[in-house]
């Protein structure tokens, strides 16, 4: 009887290190943010022009706005808030901690955004074309832009 004690307790501690190796996981995935509260609605974008490292892509043609973004907790920082309108290409780099990404929104519509990313994988390359207004710029990851996450640029 006490082998069979000794193998159930075995069992036990090893599936109790193995929840706590998915729990740990499941924290790095999320970048170690522990704000807690509902999930939010899923942001499709309807216009969303691909991160993309080739300035050619896209058929872009003429001259082209080129802005430089810095994430950091907690702020998102723009080289330039006011810039002209048309095509504008965005070199976003993470130097935080945590993984941020970079969404450019007018209203509620989404008009470009790089993936989530750390600052281990280096820049990103967002490229759009802004019609001129104001837009708002945010890391979109959960609690990010109630800790100041974002900002506004102006496009004439």
């Amino acid at each position: 009887m006490n082998v069979l004690n000794g193998i159930n307790k075995i069992k036990q501690v090893g599936l109790g290190a193995m929840l706590m190796g998915v729990v740990s996981i499941s924290l790095v995935a999320c970048g170690g943010d522990t704000t807690t509260g509902a999930a939010p609605a899923t942001i499709e974008p309807t216009a969303t022009t691909a991160a993309s490292t080739d300035p050619g892509t896209g058929g872009n043609t003429g001259s082209m706005t080129e802005s430089t973004v810095k994430l950091s907790e907690w702020a998102v920082t723009l080289d330039k808030a006011e810039i002209p309108a048309g095509k504008v290409k965005f070199t976003v780099t993470n130097e935080g901690t945590f993984s941020h990404d970079y969404v450019i929104m007018e209203g509620s519509n989404v008009v470009g955004q790089t993936p989530s990313f750390t600052s281990a994988e280096g820049p990103k390359v967002l490229e759009v074309d802004l019609k001129p207004g104001s837009y708002t710029v945010i890391c979109d990851i959960i609690g990010h832009p109630e800790k100041g996450m974002k900002n506004t640029l102006t496009v004439k």
